[in-house]
């Protein structure tokens, strides 16, 4: 008698690239997704961040007659803008002490801030910068193309810097 040879059969070439692209379609959607989540976490902490200064610079208004912290510079912890501006544009504004020390009895924390930098043509933008001269709070929000409405604050006006958007809302009046 003849013993019969067991015949091993694997995977073929083809197959095994099937399951390779549809693995590599599946990292992809994931990918997408989690970016897409993480970057409305990163907007709500903005949200979250100008509502917070903007409810301080009422309450400061209201503390001093109307009158705001004078001066244009980046609002939060200097951590937060690791020596980088706030923004970039005609002119460079970046963390100024001051507007964070005059707003220091309102806020009693200064509000963690996404890191994230956009640019578009001349203009950079992170973090939140408060501009008094022009009597407006700026910051970024990604991946989206309209500006929230915060604290009952009226829009000022909205810059796309695609896929992102550098928002404008105006100070408080007391």
């Amino acid at each position: 008698m003849c013993a019969k040879k067991k015949q091993i059969r694997g995977f073929t070439i083809v197959e095994l690239l099937i399951v390779i692209v549809v693995i590599g379609i599946l990292a992809a959607i994931t990918i997408v997704s989690f970016n897409g989540i993480q970057n409305r976490a990163k907007n709500q902490q903005t949200i979250s961040a100008v509502r917070s200064y903007y409810s301080a610079l009422k309450a400061y208004g209201i503390d001093n007659n109307g009158v705001l912290p004078s001066g244009n510079g980046c609002l939060g912890s200097p951590e937060a803008y690791a020596a980088n501006p706030c923004y970039i544009g005609a002119n460079t504004y970046n963390y100024t002490a001051s507007i964070t020390n005059a707003l220091a009895p309102y806020v009693s924390t200064a509000p963690n801030l996404p890191g994230d930098r956009v640019t578009t043509g001349s203009i950079t933008a992170s973090g939140i910068f408060y501009y008094s001269n022009g009597q407006y709070i700026g910051f970024v929000m990604l991946s989206t193309d309209t500006c929230p409405a915060i604290a009952g604050a009226i829009p000022d006006s909205q810059f796309l810097m695609t896929p992102h958007i550098y928002c404008k809302i105006k100070l408080p009046t007391t």
